[in-house]
């Protein structure tokens, strides 16, 4: 109690943090509160403990749910763009922890004394077929949330990794509700 949370958000260069509100914890909770004509990606920032946790400011109620040392597994419920944030971020932590496990599995089976040739090749082959899923994973997540302001921020990721052509990039933008377009990353992806 007594401890102040800052409601933050990037500046249009996404270099700065830019301080939107701040308030303070009582009785264990705290709240913002006001109106949000277009969900934005913000970050909460909690005095005295390292990191931000993400959170899309919307109008509705957000719960807001994380461990003081933990805050970027924060768990976020109660609207449609944070929910549907949740969806994606659940599956993509199951994806890195199985990038890592494979990673671990390749570490051992190239450890010295202990080389494998044979299990170095399935692991390579197994990861290649990660690396797509997480490829596709994402295509397709956009594909079946164009409301979601997730998409366009997957769809700016995309593009700056060139992970899919443009001409397709320009399609999955297309297909994003007018809501997403006008939000900032949807602006963004318009230039």
């Amino acid at each position: 109690d007594g401890t102040q949370v800052f409601l933050k958000t990037t500046d249009s260069a996404r270099k700065a943090m830019i301080e939107l509100d701040t308030t303070v914890v009582q009785n264990g909770t705290f709240s913002f509160s006001g109106a949000a004509d277009i969900p934005q990606l913000n970050y909460i920032f909690i005095d005295g403990i390292r990191g931000n946790a993400p959170v899309i400011v919307e109008n509705g109620t957000i719960s807001f749910k994380a461990q003081k040392d933990s805050l970027s597994f924060v768990a976020l419920k109660g609207t449609l763009q944070n929910d549907l944030f949740m969806t994606y971020l659940e599956e993509s932590r199951t994806l890195s922890a199985m990038s890592r496990s494979m990673n671990e599995e390749f570490r051992r089976a190239n450890a010295p004394g202990n080389r494998d040739s044979a299990v170095i090749q399935s692991l390579r082959e197994e990861y290649l077929e990660l690396q797509e899923r997480g490829n596709t994973f994402e295509k397709d997540f956009v594909e079946e949330h164009p409301n979601a302001l997730i998409s366009a921020l997957i769809l700016e990721k995309i593009l700056a990794n060139k992970t899919l052509p443009v001409s397709e990039v320009s399609a999955l933008y297309e297909s994003l509700t007018p809501e997403i377009k006008e939000s900032r990353p949807g602006k963004r992806l318009a230039e």
